[in-house]
């Protein structure tokens, strides 16, 4: 599953006059978010793969010395400069074991985030007011789960 997003503008002139901002592909507004689910099943057995894929975003320079792009122009900016910081994109992977047993329920062993991946902090804290944006995974979580079906 993709969602892609080709325009995201902000205006926060009330009256209209200023060019609204775009946000797409800055500050935390990915432009590409992707999940890819692939299954196995082998009789009672199964097994899951997962990836999930965050493209790379632009933020305001806060920190001269975290300045990737500091004579960055805009398109919509008219020739200004405005000096960003590329942090690249993410991609986390996620797997699980299932076993579907004879009593209706199914016992499951898996893992978010397999290979511990950690993201670039953001400094110009992304729609969560912290510095990690708070849809990416924080170190790799381990989990059992049973589901009984009546």
């Amino acid at each position: 599953m993709n969602s892609y997003t080709t325009k995201n503008e902000l205006q926060t002139d009330v009256l209209g006059e200023a060019a609204p901002s775009q946000q797409n592909g800055f500050n935390g507004n990915f432009r590409l978010r992707s999940n890819l689910n692939m299954s196995w099943d082998k009789g009672p057995w199964g097994f899951t793969w997962g990836v999930r894929y965050y493209s790379g975003v632009k933020e305001d320079c806060f920190f001269g010395n975290r300045c990737s792009l500091p004579d960055y122009m805009a398109p919509d900016t008219n020739g200004q400069v405005s000096p960003k910081n590329e942090i690249g994109s993410n991609t986390f992977h996620d797997m699980q074991v299932r076993f579907n047993a004879p009593w209706n329920a199914t016992i499951a062993v898996g893992a978010n985030n397999v290979f511990e991946h950690y993201a670039a902090p953001q400094y110009a804290q992304p729609n969560s007011g912290y510095s990690y944006y708070g849809g990416y995974d924080i170190g790799r979580f381990v989990y059992f789960k049973y589901q009984q079906r009546f």
